[in-house]
């Protein structure tokens, strides 16, 4: 695989293991040890944990070989160029050799019958997923949620993620048969991308099953408050990307029935306008594209060159508002007024911004 190094070791390992762990890391060494350790100790010993280095630049690789030396069940990946959190899992499961895959993010940890529970309950119910509840580990309070269960029309589910309803779109709880994942597309994002990719996951599966115990232990601690305007601009590209995937991925399966989800879409972009205050022309501007993308999938079959060119032009249009919005805020601020005052580097940075718009 292009771009990818595989550093795999062979001592005492089934070839064949019944089941796939996936973590994928990028600079996560703060909290790797715990979630490598609670993979160990499983009860459930028939696996193989697929790690893979995206291209971290904190001590992850030293790390995930010190692991993958001392435990034949570790297989170690790299990509030599930062692929972004879903890409790395992508990597994962088109790798993994077992029936079922379970991604376990870096920075969490989970039951030492986790595992076992998941794969025993996929044997009886013949699953193609399988889903346990999960506790949230912020600031040293444990707090446990539930995950609903897939409603008996899939659609009202797919509906209900989309819209950022009340199921929990996590891929880290849900134990989910390897030759589905491999069918389903997965963005190179690192916002909302467990959102595209969990939405095709259900639209692909025949049925899922639960475990009515708490077994992944979710670490929700940010590591910063801090917010940027292009960190922002960043994750509204990432969230339009995945977004787009998903339509495209339900227009392959019911193109006629693709309308029904346009309500759902749009309603998530009030919450997003929300969450990211200040870029409300960005979003009436994403808001604009997905209508035009879903009208025109729902009754054209071949849309390749269309998607390519729309996606390109609206990404875009965000970036070009995105720097108006940058420079109607120094506007605001008042920095124009001074900056005559200002060194001349920092003054043609300014009529640089201005004069874009």
């Amino acid at each position: 695989m292009k771009g990818l190094a595989d550093t795999s070791h062979s001592v005492n390992y089934n070839m064949n293991p019944t089941l796939s762990l996936i973590v994928p890391v990028f600079n996560g060494s703060r909290w790797l040890e715990p979630c490598l350790r609670s993979i160990q100790q499983q009860t459930y010993t028939d696996f193989e944990c697929i790690v893979i280095d995206d291209a971290s630049r904190d001590n992850s690789e030293a790390i995930l070989k010190k692991y993958c030396s001392a435990d034949p069940r570790f297989r170690f990946l790299q990509h030599i160029n930062n692929q972004g959190a879903a890409y790395a899992k992508r990597t994962g499961i088109m790798a993994a050799r077992g029936q079922y895959v379970l991604c376990i993010d870096q920075d969490d940890w989970i039951e030492s019958s986790m595992v076992e529970q998941l794969y025993a309950k996929a044997q009886l119910t013949h699953a193609d997923m399988v889903y346990c509840h999960y506790l949230e580990e912020s600031y040293g309070e444990t707090i446990p949620l539930y995950q609903d269960p897939v409603d008996s029309n899939k659609e009202t589910t797919i509906k209900d993620i989309l819209s950022w309803g009340s199921y929990f779109p996590a891929l880290w709880n849900k134990l989910t048969r390897t030759s589905l994942l491999r069918d389903i597309y997965f963005p190179k994002a690192t916002y909302s991308e467990d959102r595209a990719i969990i939405s095709q996951v259900i639209n692909a599966i025949n049925n899922s099953a639960g475990v009515a115990e708490h077994l992944y232990h979710w670490r929700d601690e940010p590591t910063s408050t801090s917010r940027s305007a292009k960190r922002d601009l960043q994750n509204i590209i990432d969230d339009y990307q995945c977004y787009t995937t998903i339509i495209q991925a339900l227009a392959l399966d019911n193109r006629t029935g693709l309308r029904t989800f346009e309500t759902s879409v749009l309603a998530h972009l009030d919450k997003l306008a929300s969450q990211f205050p200040g870029n409300h022309n960005i979003i009436n501007s994403y808001r604009l594209s997905v209508s035009k993308i879903i009208q025109h999938l729902s009754g054209n079959e071949n849309s390749s060159n269309f998607l390519e060119e729309e996606i390109r032009s609206s990404i875009a249009k965000f970036k070009s508002q995105n720097a108006w919005n940058f420079s109607k805020h120094i506007r605001r601020s008042g920095y124009f007024i001074y900056s005559k005052m200002r060194p001349a580097s920092i003054r043609k940075l300014f009529h640089r911004i201005r004069g874009s718009n």
